[in-house]
């Protein structure tokens, strides 16, 4: 054996062959991959504190809902009452109206009455008068078949149009209904009278 036989498989190179770049040290201050990797974290964290913040958010969204909703079921009751309250006071409120009209105005029911059962032609009953702000409807009832019913009706009604004392108080008198009874021996009626003034 020789001892100064060179290793044919040993390659001594003096320097880099710098047109082999894969052979080249890398000499970067800063590696890319690790400015990769601190983008990917950064880009995880900002994922993470994104998600995080949506949470907080939500969750913060859906206490204030139930403080509503709680808020919701307390006052109900009182919502409830104060409707109810609201609704008493409108009607009693309608129906302190439709008596002040009917008290200031000039208008005597008992007059009134009188003229009316003077007026009231024969077959025919008043069986109702109700007196309110506006005026009087007076509901009665005529015997006989309906053509003579609706005749007698009519006549009334023109009747109660030409008397002095309802024409000097009413605006308007006009028969509002006349339909045949249930017993189909009489005829029901409706006449509204409007005092002068109202709407």
């Amino acid at each position: 054996m020789k001892a100064n036989k060179p290793n044919s498989q040993t390659v001594a190179l003096w320097h880099p062959n710098f047109r082999v770049e894969a052979t080249l040290p890398d000499t970067k201050v800063i590696r890319t991959s690790f400015m990769v990797n601190i983008a990917a974290v950064a880009l995880v964290l900002a994922t993470l504190a994104y998600g995080v913040t949506r949470e907080q958010e939500l969750a913060g969204a859906q206490a204030q809902v139930a403080e509503w909703d709680a808020r919701i079921q307390a006052s109900t009751p009182a919502y409830t009452k104060a409707v109810k309250l609201q609704k008493d006071f409108s009607a009693a409120e309608k129906r302190l109206k439709e008596i002040d009209g009917f008290v200031t105005a000039e208008f005597v029911a008992s007059t009134f009455l009188q003229q009316l059962a003077v007026t009231l032609p024969r077959l025919c009953t008043i069986d109702s008068a109700e007196f309110g702000g506006q005026g009087v409807k007076l509901r009665g009832s005529i015997e006989g078949p309906s053509v003579k019913a609706t005749d007698i009706a009519t006549a009334y009604v023109n009747q109660l149009k030409a008397d002095p004392l309802f024409s000097a108080q009413m605006q308007s008198v006009m028969l509002n209904s006349i339909t045949r009874d249930l017993s189909d021996t009489r005829m029901t009626f409706e006449i509204e009278m409007k005092l002068k003034g109202s709407k």
